[in-house]
């Protein structure tokens, strides 16, 4: 596995071994603990759920499986483990990382709130799978490296973060499907290799999918933007009817 991250959890203290195993009934985070986790996105291949932790707010034992986390406020967690085990963590802003599936307990141990994002793969990985190259000139990490930057990649996802003043653009480049995040209010006009423009409005928060494209992008707000790209290596069939939060 190949992983590249702008910053990574730093585990402050560990009572030992993490466990992987997920009970056969797995437990949801959204059910068991509603005022943490909350459903932004939903489709048959992925699940993104944004996570707020009040200072001292804790969640009982819930699974994920294989899952994606980005963190977007500085905070720290305590992880407890079925087998009594304990993990503490600390995460920075615009930290990601990969976790295999995994049950788990949580407290925010910090004296801030604490948030973040979870993107959970609902399908195993497909051995053997090759995931689809960009066209040639079309990666937009080469387009527009000033403008776009990899957060975090394995070998089941690339996480790109990109921000763009009023005005700016990104050149003609390509992604694979992928889900877009938007970390500030956007409204952007995008044009694919076919001419066809189309504009698109995001509240901070707020996310949407997006099959395989070759396109440009552009701010048409009155703001910078910022947002994620979360692409899938996976084999994903186009457009996963997407299911309401």
């Amino acid at each position: 596995m190949t992983t590249r991250t702008a910053a990574l959890w730093t585990v402050v203290a560990s009572t030992g071994l993490l466990p992987a195993v997920v009970p056969a009934r797995a437990q949801d985070p959204v059910k068991v603990g509603p005022t943490i986790y909350k459903t932004v996105f939903e489709n048959d291949a992925v699940r993104l759920c944004s996570i707020t932790f009040k200072p001292g707010e804790k969640i009982a034992m819930h699974s994920h499986p294989d899952h994606l986390v980005y963190i977007l406020t500085e905070g720290k967690l305590k992880l407890s483990y079925a087998d009594g085990k304990t993990q503490d963590l600390e995460g920075k802003p615009g930290a990601a990382n990969w976790i295999k599936a995994e049950s788990h307990a949580a407290e925010n141990v910090g004296n801030a709130e604490f948030r973040g994002i979870v993107v959970e793969f609902k399908k195993a990985a497909q051995p053997g799978a090759k995931p689809a190259a960009p066209p040639e000139g079309q990666d937009p990490v080469k387009t527009d490296p000033a403008k776009t930057k990899v957060v975090f990649e394995n070998e089941r996802v690339r996480v790109l973060e990109s921000h763009l003043k009023p005005g700016e653009k990104l050149a003609m480049h390509w992604h694979p499907a992928n889900l877009i995040y938007a970390l500030t209010d956007a409204k952007a006009k995008f044009t694919d290799s076919a001419g066809k423009v189309t504009e698109k409005a995001l509240a901070a928060g707020a996310a949407m999918w997006s099959d395989a494209v070759s396109h440009t992008v552009e701010n048409v707000g009155p703001a910078e933007m910022g947002a994620l790209n979360i692409e899938f290596k996976d084999p994903v069939e186009a457009a996963p009817k997407a299911k309401a939060g």
